[in-house]
C-alpha cells in the first residue's frame, strides 16, 4: 500500500471516527437534557396532583363535596344570593334617603312657618 494511500485512508477513518464521536456526544448531551426535563416534569405532576388534592380537601371542608359541578351550582347560588342582598340594601338605602329629604323638607318647612 503506497504511503500516501495510507495517510489518505487513514485521515478519511480518523475523520469518519471524529464525526462519529461528535455526534455521539452530541445525542448524550441531548439525552441528558431529556432526562433533566423529564425529572422536571415529574415533579411538577407529583406537585399539581398535591395541590389538586389539598383544593379537593379544603372544598368538602368548606364546601360539604370537591365535585366540580356541585360547586358550581354552590357558587351560582352564592352569586345569586349576593345579588339579592345587595339589591335588598341598595332599596333600603334609597328608602333611607328619601326618609332624610322627607325629614329636611318638613324641617325647612316648619323653620318656614308652613307647618
Amino acid at each position: 500500500m503506497p504511503k500516501k494511500y495510507f495517510h489518505v485512508t487513514i485521515t478519511k477513518y480518523l475523520g469518519d471516527y471524529m464525526d462519529l464521536h461528535q455526534r455521539y456526544k452530541q445525542i448524550k448531551e441531548e439525552s441528558a437534557e431529556i432526562a433533566r426535563e423529564a425529572i422536571e416534569i415529574n415533579v411538577k405532576i407529583k406537585t399539581a396532583k398535591e395541590n389538586l388534592q389539598n383544593m379537593k380537601a379544603d372544598a368538602i371542608e368548606k364546601y360539604g363535596t370537591d365535585s366540580i359541578e356541585e360547586l358550581q351550582r354552590l357558587l351560582e347560588k352564592m352569586i345569586k344570593d349576593n345579588e339579592e342582598i345587595v339589591e335588598k340594601a341598595e332599596r333600603e338605602l334609597q328608602q333611607r334617603k328619601q326618609e332624610v329629604l322627607d325629614t329636611k323638607d318638613k324641617i325647612q318647612k316648619i323653620q318656614q312657618g308652613i307647618l
